[in-house]
């Protein structure tokens, strides 16, 4: 019979959830804005994993008001808040929330141009 060491056992597992956990809240990231609408953009996120052929697109970012003007081939620094922003309609009311999903990439402002 092998002899399983329970304080590595637990280590190991401990060590995978935590990566899962990592890769699972999105804090920041910079992107390629591809599409501009009023106070709203899309934008593709220039980091790629090495096991993906293409990255993910962020739809409906919030564009904060001191960004300025933002063009289709501009790149952005982006934040993922806490919370949901389903329900948020951009006016000074308060909002429910009606999921509970937190740090998600689909819920993204963008806070500035990145100069190159």
């Amino acid at each position: 019979m092998r002899n399983v060491d329970p304080i590595k056992s637990w280590s190991k597992l401990f060590d995978k959830l935590k990566s899962k956990i990592m890769r699972d809240l999105h804090v920041a990231s910079i992107g390629r804005v591809t599409n501009v609408n009023s106070n709203k953009a899309n934008v593709q996120l220039l980091a790629k994993e090495a096991d993906k052929d293409k990255t993910a697109t962020i739809h409906n970012a919030y564009i904060l008001d001191h960004v300025g003007t933002l063009n289709v081939g501009d790149i952005v620094a982006m934040v993922f808040t806490d919370l949901p922003l389903e329900d948020f309609s951009g006016d000074k009311e308060v909002y429910n929330l009606t999921i509970s999903r937190r740090h998600s990439i689909n819920d993204a402002i963008i806070i500035g141009k990145v100069k190159a």
